[in-house]
């Protein structure tokens, strides 16, 4: 009788001790699975990230001719690009320059900017905009870009251009389309 309570106290032991060491093993394991999930997670967004388009908007002088130039400095296609109008007298709604939209831009590819610049409603020549988004404008503007990826993902990019000089403010994801 006493070897049977002898054994049955080692079972218990030991029963016990497995049961202890699994669910040990169960917790590890899920904190396994949530470290490696997290490092999935941020290889997608590195990947992302590495393919993704960032354009640069320049202001180039030519004498006393502005022009703007936007360039692809990222590593993905860029589409759909388009520049919301740009007031660059804030207290005046309707002075405020007007860019064209890009179809494309692939990685380190430059393009021109045809633009319409409106001073109090009305057209003006050319050759008189894009000064105000220069070093010697009065103010600085904020330049927001919407464009797409090859993945149909949309991004709004904010740069800000003017008195200060010109500076990249953020890049965001805006959605994500599924096909």
């Amino acid at each position: 009788m006493c070897d049977q309570m002898i054994i049955s106290w080692l079972n218990f032991i030991v029963l016990t001790a497995t049961l202890f060491f699994i669910a040990k093993y169960t917790v590890i394991t899920k904190d396994l699975n949530k470290i490696s999930q997290k490092q999935l997670d941020e290889l997608i967004k590195q990947k992302r990230l590495s393919i993704i388009p960032i354009l640069y908007p320049q202001l180039l002088q030519h004498g006393i001719k502005f022009a703007m130039q936007l360039t692809n400095i990222g590593n993905g296609v860029a589409v759909n690009i388009h520049i919301d109008k740009v007031n660059y007298l804030s207290n005046e709604e309707d002075t405020y320059y007007e860019f064209e939209d890009v179809a494309m831009l692939s990685p380190n590819e430059p393009t021109l900017l045809p633009y319409a610049s409106y001073f109090l409603g009305r057209i003006q020549h050319p050759d008189e905009g894009l000064l105000q988004l220069g070093i010697h404008a009065l103010a600085d503007v904020q330049l927001c870009i919407t464009f797409q990826d090859l993945n149909r993902e949309s991004y709004e990019e904010i740069f800000q251009m003017g008195k200060s000089g010109a500076k990249f403010i953020s890049l965001n994801l805006v959605n994500n389309i599924t096909a």
